[in-house]
C-alpha cells in the first residue's frame, strides 16, 4: 500500500477482494468441497466484519454529523444494511453446515440461490457505499480525518 492511496479508494478494492473470496466459496459449494466452501466463507466473514467496523468506526460517524439526512443514504441506513447483511451471512453459514451434513443436488441449488439473494443485497449495498458514502465521505472529511480513517483501516 501506498502513502497517496486513500481510505476512499482502498475499501472498494476491498469490496472487490470480498467478491472474490465468495466467489472461491461458491466454487467450493458447487463441487461439494464442504471443508473449502466453509473455509473460504470464514475467510469472507473475517473480512467482511472488518470491512464493516471500518466504516462504522471511521465513516459513518463523521458522514452522518456532517452530510445528515441523505433519502436512502442516511447513517442509520447504512447501518441497518450492515445489520442486515450480519444475519444473511448467519443464515449462509447454517444453510451450509446443514447441506454439508446431508448433500443433495437440490440442496445445492437452493443453497446457491439463498447465496445469490445474499449477493444482491450486498451488490446493492456496495453500489451505495461507491455512489453516495464514499463520494461523500472524500468531500466532507478533512485530511487530518481521512489519514485517521485509514489508519483506523489499518489497525483494523
Amino acid at each position: 500500500m501506498t502513502p497517496d492511496e486513500d481510505i476512499f479508494a482502498l475499501l472498494p478494492d476491498e469490496h472487490r477482494r470480498l467478491d472474490n473470496l465468495f466467489l472461491q466459496h461458491q466454487e467450493a459449494v458447487l463441487v461439494g468441497d464442504w471443508e473449502g466452501a466453509a473455509s473460504k466463507l470464514a475467510e469472507f466473514q473475517a473480512l467482511l466484519r472488518r470491512h464493516i467496523k471500518v466504516e462504522e468506526g471511521a465513516l459513518l460517524p463523521i458522514y452522518g454529523e456532517r452530510v445528515g439526512e441523505v433519502p436512502g443514504g442516511s447513517a442509520t441506513v447504512f447501518l441497518l444494511e450492515h445489520r442486515r447483511i450480519e444475519q444473511l451471512l448467519r443464515q449462509v453459514e447454517e444453510r451450509l453446515r446443514e447441506l454439508a451434513r446431508s448433500p443433495t443436488r437440490r440442496g445445492t441449488i437452493a443453497h446457491l440461490d439463498f447465496e445469490k439473494m445474499f449477493k444482491d443485497y450486498l451488490e446493492h449495498h456496495d453500489l451505495r457505499e461507491r455512489n453516495l458514502l464514499y463520494p461523500k465521505c472524500r468531500q466532507v472529511f478533512s485530511a487530518p480525518e481521512q489519514a485517521a480513517a485509514r489508519d483506523f483501516w489499518e489497525r483494523a
